[in-house]
């Protein structure tokens, strides 16, 4: 995301905006995390060459609900009235939370149990299983899934890329039939080619591995066992092939870019389009 918000800041740059006419995204205490929040707020005072004076000036303004009020309350030392008092005392009042983190806690819990959770392996071509062994050790050395002793246990399939290479695909089918569906409305491809009309220089962003950034609540892991002739294993952040994959990622990057997502940027899940007139 920093690569992200550093493309963006460029195009504000290199456009002249002038400082005083850039705006943070809001902040809303139930839903952002404070931490990225205040990451972006660090990145735009260096590269305005803001003051302390000068964010704190403006700070308020992009501060909504509980975290306006605990603002307009805030009343430290004269002496230590500045921005890294304010960062400070601001996590301590909103800690960092996992936001992101709630794919099948809320958005996917399961109708009933009385579906059949187990599965057992699909059978693989012996000279498939190379390239099986290889991307499980690469998922479990990146954190991405671990062992499981889940009884849920959905097949996999080997996939081949047009480069040569192979991508496993987990089929959730069976889970899938039994999640409750997350409504968040996927962008229309419309709406965004109407936007494009007003721009003259466009800069393509693919973000990498985009939905295994969003970890997966601990009491929906389980849920996400999957079988292979490697053993069994469960997901620790959030692969293809869940129901609500798509719409926990559109919501989670329309989140990190705020307002810039309707001005500079048009996203499709991991594709982001920074646009310049």
């Amino acid at each position: 995301m920093e690569e992200v918000l550093s493309e963006l800041l460029t195009t504000i740059r290199s456009s002249r905006i002038a400082p005083d006419q850039i705006n943070l995204p809001p902040f809303r205490p139930d839903v952002d995390d404070a931490t990225s929040w205040l990451q972006q707020a660090d990145a735009t005072k260096v590269e305005f060459s803001w003051s302390d004076l000068q964010i704190l000036g403006r700070i308020g303004s992009f501060l909504t609900g509980e975290s306006k009020l605990w603002f307009d309350n805030w009343v430290p030392p004269p002496t230590t009235r500045n921005w890294t008092t304010f960062k400070q005392d601001f996590l301590e009042s909103f800690p960092p939370k996992k936001i992101l983190g709630r794919l099948l806690h809320e958005a996917s819990a399961c109708r009933s149990s009385d579906f059949n959770t187990y599965t057992a392996y699909v059978r693989q071509k012996v000279t498939l299983l190379r390239h099986l062994r290889k991307i499980i050790d690469e998922l479990l050395s990146h954190g991405i899934i671990r062992t499981s002793t889940s009884p849920f246990a959905s097949p996999i399939l080997l996939v081949k890329k047009k480069q040569g290479s192979y991508r496993m695909c987990v089929d959730f089918r069976e889970l899938n039939a039994h999640t409750v569906k997350d409504k968040y409305p996927m962008p229309r491809i419309d709406d965004q080619l109407d936007r494009l009309g007003r721009g003259k220089f466009f800069t393509s962003l693919d973000l990498a591995s985009g939905f295994h950034q969003i970890p997966i609540h601990d009491n929906s892991i389980h849920k996400t066992g999957f079988v292979t002739p490697e053993g069994h294993f469960e997901y620790l952040r959030m692969p293809f092939g869940l129901a609500n994959a798509p719409a926990v990622f559109q919501r989670a990057i329309n989140a990190a870019l705020g307002d810039l997502k309707y001005t500079m940027a048009l996203v499709y899940m991991d594709d982001i389009l920074i646009l310049q007139t």
